[in-house]
């Protein structure tokens, strides 16, 4: 369990720093996101020849750390790409595939393992797959950010008055407890349900996970459509009251239909 945190703890400092660096090279925004995605790959390659604790957590917590240089990245060369106004239904579409990714990677786990092979085989498809991506976005040209008009007189006195940091601290406190319980669920769901009260095989495990993944990869993509119907408090309310209620008939119920 001790794997989770560290990789939490890279992931951490990675965002904090690609904010940083976005800001020091705005025109290398390309570059920042190939470098996470290929030194990922290559964390994924050097796992497998970890041979004791102290490696696997720095291996994985300088992954996180490059994921965290990713994500930031990403999200960023999107709002410079398709503009603040427009962004929504673009940024619905790219943590849908995240959550395809997540879902599919546990299948592809279960098949390398059912073909006779050991875990290893699947972090260096992982760690392949990544490092090509990686070196391909090295050629591609980074979105530029917009020019900033200059504010207007009562725009600018009407910003000064209000302060943005209660709306950064609340959206920092909703991203700390939604990421929080979205990763480390999917993390120990397989755990939960070899060795908790539902007793399933190592592959319905497997293919539990990734039935988790791909219902949030169907959000995800509904999300998509929705963003241009909705506005984002409302579409906050109803996710948080759907995850609310799915919370409370995990806490009910533990039998394996209920799991699933």
């Amino acid at each position: 369990s001790s794997i989770f945190p560290a990789r939490a703890a890279g992931y951490f400092g990675g965002t904090i720093v690609g904010g940083m660096v976005l800001d020091w090279l705005p025109q290398h925004g390309n570059i920042l996101i190939a470098a996470g995605v290929i030194f990922t790959g290559i964390a994924s390659w050097l796992i497998p020849s970890a041979t004791a604790l102290w490696q696997i957590m720095a291996l994985v917590a300088s992954s996180g750390c490059a994921m965290g240089l990713l994500d930031t990245g990403g999200n960023v060369m999107l709002i410079r790409l398709h503009g603040n106004a427009s962004v929504e239904p673009y940024m619905q579409a790219m943590h849908f595939f995240f959550g395809l990714g997540a879902a599919l990677s546990p299948l592809i786990l279960s098949q390398t393992l059912g073909n006779g092979t050991d875990y290893a085989a699947a972090f260096y498809i992982f760690g392949s797959f990544l490092i090509v991506v990686g070196s391909s976005l090295l050629f591609m040209r980074s979105p530029q950010p917009a020019p900033s008009p200059p504010p207007a007189p009562d725009a600018a006195h009407a910003s000064r008055q209000a302060s943005p940091w209660p709306v950064v601290l609340c959206a920092a406190a909703v991203l700390c407890i939604y990421v929080g319980l979205e990763v480390t669920y999917g993390a120990f769901l397989h755990s939960f349900g070899v060795e908790g009260p539902p007793q399933l095989e190592p592959e319905k495990g497997e293919l539990v996970t990734a039935t988790y993944w791909s219902g949030i990869a169907a959000g995800r993509l509904l999300a998509v459509p929705l963003s241009l119907k909705m506005r984002p408090a409302p579409m906050m309310a109803l996710n948080l009251a759907g995850c609310l209620l799915v919370a409370c008939a995990m806490v009910v119920a533990s039998s394996e239909a209920a799991l699933w």
